[in-house]
C-alpha cells in the first residue's frame, strides 16, 4: 500500500513539473528591437520599427520560425499571425526606449518587452488591441442599408461600429461625412449598396483605411396554430463586404443570420433586438481579426502629381520612389505638358501623403506642396 502510494505522490509531482514548464513555455516575455529607415521621418520610421520589432517578438517567443531568405514583409508575416492565432500571439508590449540609432543614424530603432503567448487563453482580443496600436489604428468606416422599417433602438451599423471600436479600430459612420458637391447623399447610399467605386470615394474623403458596406434584412410571419396566441417569428439577415478605398477592391465577403420569436407584441422588440446583436456578433467576430491581414495584402494606393517636371526625370523620380521601404512600385499614369500623375502603391505601414512629402523635399530640396489631401499630393519643382 506504501509503495502504491509513493508511486502515486511521484507522479503527481511529475505532473505537476510538466505542467508548470508548459504553462512557462507558453507565457513568457521577450526583450527585442525593431529598426527602420529614417528617410522619411520620424512617423514612418516609428511604424515601420515597431512591426520589425513585433516579428523578432513572435520568432522569439517561439511563435514562428522567421527565415533569414523569406519574402514575405514584416506586416504581412505579422499580421498572418495575429489573424490565424493558431500558435500564439503578443498579448501586449511596453516601450523601453525609442528614437535614432546610435550605432547608424539612418536607422530608426525600438525596443520593446513582449507578452508573448504561445497558444489562445481566451483573452484574445486584448493581444488584437495591443496590434492595433501597435500599427497605427486603423480606421474603418461602416456604411449599412438598413429596412426603412426597422424600429429597434440600435442600428446594425452601431452595433458593428461598437464591436470594432471595444477592440481598438477607430471606427467611423455617415454622420462622419461631409457632404459636398463631389460626396453627395446619392453617392453615399449608392455605397451603402455595395458599389465599390462609390465606396472608395466616400472612404477616402475621410481617410479611411477600410470601408465595410452591407444590407441587413428583417423578415417577420405570424403564426397563430389555432389559438388566441399569436406568435411573431422573424429572421435577420446580414450580408456585408470590406473594400480597400485605394482601389476600389473587395477582399472580403461574409453573411450571417438568426432567427427570434416573440408571442407578445411587447416583446417582439426584444427578441429582434438579440437577433440583431447575435448576427453582427458572428460577422464582427470574423472581420475585426482579418482586418490586419486585409491591409497587409493590399497597397494604399495614393496619387502624386509633380508638375514642372522634365520626361527625363520620370524615370529617376519613379525608381527612387520603388525603392524607399514600404513602396511596392511607383508607376506613372500620365505625363503632359510637364506635369506627371504617378499611382503609389505603399503598404499600409509604409509611407503616407505626408511621408510623401517628405521624401521628395529631402530628395529635391526646390520642392514645393500645391495641395494635400487623403490619398493625393501635388507638387511643383
Amino acid at each position: 500500500m506504501r509503495l502504491f502510494v509513493v508511486i502515486g505522490l511521484y507522479f503527481t509531482l511529475l505532473a505537476s513539473l510538466l505542467f508548470s514548464h508548459l504553462t512557462l513555455a507558453q507565457d513568457n516575455w521577450v526583450q527585442v528591437d525593431g529598426y527602420a529607415p529614417f528617410s522619411a521621418g520620424k512617423l514612418m520610421a516609428r511604424r515601420q520599427a515597431l512591426v520589425s520589432a513585433y516579428r523578432e517578438a513572435i520568432s522569439a517567443g517561439g511563435i514562428i520560425e522567421v527565415k533569414a531568405n523569406s519574402t514575405m514583409s514584416n506586416f504581412s508575416m505579422v499580421a498572418d499571425v495575429v489573424n490565424t492565432r493558431t500558435h500564439g500571439y503578443i498579448k501586449r508590449y511596453q516601450m523601453l526606449s525609442e528614437g535614432r540609432d546610435t550605432e547608424d543614424n539612418t536607422l530608426y530603432k525600438v525596443t520593446i518587452k513582449a507578452h508573448v503567448v504561445n497558444a489562445p487563453d481566451g483573452d484574445n482580443e486584448q493581444g488584437l488591441s495591443s496590434f492595433l496600436s501597435l500599427i497605427g489604428v486603423p480606421k474603418v468606416l461602416f456604411l449599412i442599408a438598413e429596412p426603412k422599417q426597422n424600429t429597434s433602438t440600435s442600428s446594425v451599423e452601431s452595433y458593428m461600429a461598437e464591436n470594432f471600436r471595444n477592440v481598438g479600430y477607430q471606427v467611423l459612420s455617415a454622420d462622419d461625412i461631409k457632404i459636398t458637391n463631389k460626396i453627395t447623399a446619392q453617392l453615399i447610399e449608392l455605397a451603402r449598396s455595395g458599389n465599390g467605386n462609390a465606396a472608395a470615394t466616400v472612404a477616402k474623403s475621410i481617410n479611411a483605411d477600410i470601408v465595410i458596406t452591407g444590407k441587413v434584412a428583417i423578415e417577420m410571419n405570424k403564426m397563430s396554430g389555432g389559438t388566441d396566441i399569436v406568435a411573431n417569428i422573424g429572421n435577420v439577415s446580414l450580408n456585408v463586404k470590406a473594400i480597400i478605398p485605394g482601389n476600389g477592391k473587395v477582399v472580403d465577403v461574409v453573411n450571417a443570420r438568426d432567427r427570434f420569436m416573440s408571442v407578445q407584441g411587447a416583446s417582439e422588440l426584444i427578441a429582434k433586438e438579440k437577433a440583431i446583436a447575435k448576427t453582427v456578433n458572428k460577422i464582427t467576430n470574423k472581420m475585426m481579426w482579418h482586418i490586419p491581414k486585409y491591409l497587409s495584402q493590399q497597397p494604399r494606393t495614393m496619387t502624386l502629381q509633380l508638375s514642372k517636371l522634365n520626361f527625363d526625370d520620370i524615370e529617376l523620380i519613379s525608381t527612387y520612389l520603388s525603392n524607399v521601404d514600404g513602396i511596392d512600385d511607383a508607376n506613372l499614369i500620365e505625363w503632359s505638358n510637364g506635369v506627371a500623375n504617378f499611382s503609389i502603391n505603399a503598404s499600409y505601414t509604409g509611407p503616407k501623403e505626408r511621408d510623401l512629402i517628405k521624401l521628395l523635399k529631402n530628395k529635391y530640396l526646390s520642392t514645393q506642396v500645391m495641395s494635400l489631401k487623403n490619398y493625393h499630393v501635388a507638387m511643383t519643382f
